[in-house]
């Protein structure tokens, strides 16, 4: 039970910590290819990213809330898969909620799944790295057969 606790809570503090730039940096990159930035230097582009925070902060917390849940069910790729469709799914309610019904348009919803699904793939990357470098470093090392003569 404690495990289960500890894992909700870290869970939920790297999404909420790591996931908004990850998906302002897929939103800008995804953005820029069809609305030129301009004049904007790599030190402003990593500046706007503390904004990122507002918008994405409470997607992110729900986000790390519902990966913790899928943790138990699912590893690996499907798990990374599984996340990041959870997070785009979740960016959109929130874009949607944020903005009156009649206005939000296809266009804008993909806008808001992007992030969502970038930044919940990553989270849940980072989520199971220690997990997975653990299992890889504790393997049995295969002893080769000896050869029959």
């Amino acid at each position: 039970m404690i495990e289960r606790f500890t894992n909700v809570l870290k869970s939920l503090v790297l999404f909420t910590l790591i996931g908004p730039p990850v998906g302002y940096f897929a939103f800008m990159g995804v953005n820029s290819m069809t609305n030129p930035v301009g004049d904007i230097t790599f030190f402003q582009f990593l500046f706007l990213a503390i904004f990122a925070y507002p918008v994405g902060a409470a997607p992110a917390a729900v986000t790390g809330l519902l990966a913790a849940l899928l943790a138990h069910w699912l590893k690996g790729g499907r798990y990374y898969a599984a996340v990041g469709l959870v997070g785009g799914c979740v960016a959109c309610v929130f874009a949607f909620g944020a903005w009156a019904p009649s206005e939000a348009g296809w266009v804008d919803l993909a806008e808001a799944f992007i992030p969502g699904f970038a930044g919940g793939a990553v989270c849940a990357w980072l989520f199971c790295w220690p997990e997975q470098r653990r299992q890889r470093n504790t393997r049995p090392v295969k002893t080769p057969r000896p050869v029959e003569e």
